[in-house]
């Protein structure tokens, strides 16, 4: 993902530093201004055939009922958002990979769809598609 998909959803401060975390099924980094959670950002394995909005329903910073993508594959608003990857090749996969973020610092929808599509867009290149 890049810095200034990135930077809308960053309030200003001297210090960013990283905390990524793992459990089963899910991968999260947390982003740290000045020693503040900000930012955080997951990728979740789910069940095949999951939706946006039951993706959404768990998440932090968007609800099923906000905006969508006239695909279906993301659901976004000003705080947060959640997108399915991407994994090419892999139609009848035994689970599907989905990524949220969440940040604290007031943003545009556009910018969270922005960030959360380059999200899912990176994970879909990287090698967390091969792990499902």
């Amino acid at each position: 993902m890049s810095a200034k998909a990135l930077e809308p959803l960053l309030p200003p401060g001297k210090k960013i530093s990283a905390q990524p975390t793992s459990a089963v099924g899910t991968k999260r980094c947390r982003l740290l201004v000045d020693g503040n959670v900000v930012f955080s950002g997951s990728v979740e394995k789910r069940a095949p055939g999951t939706q946006a909005g039951d993706v959404a329903a768990s998440a932090l910073g968007v609800e099923p009922t906000d905006a969508h993508t006239g695909d279906g594959r993301f659901v976004y608003s000003k705080t947060g958002a959640v997108g399915r990857v991407e994994c090419g090749g892999s139609a009848r996969a035994e689970s599907s990979l989905w990524v949220t973020v969440r940040s604290t610092h007031p943003a545009t929808a556009a910018d969270t769809l922005k960030v959360v599509k380059e999200y899912a867009d990176s994970v879909g290149q990287g090698g967390d598609c091969g792990k499902r």
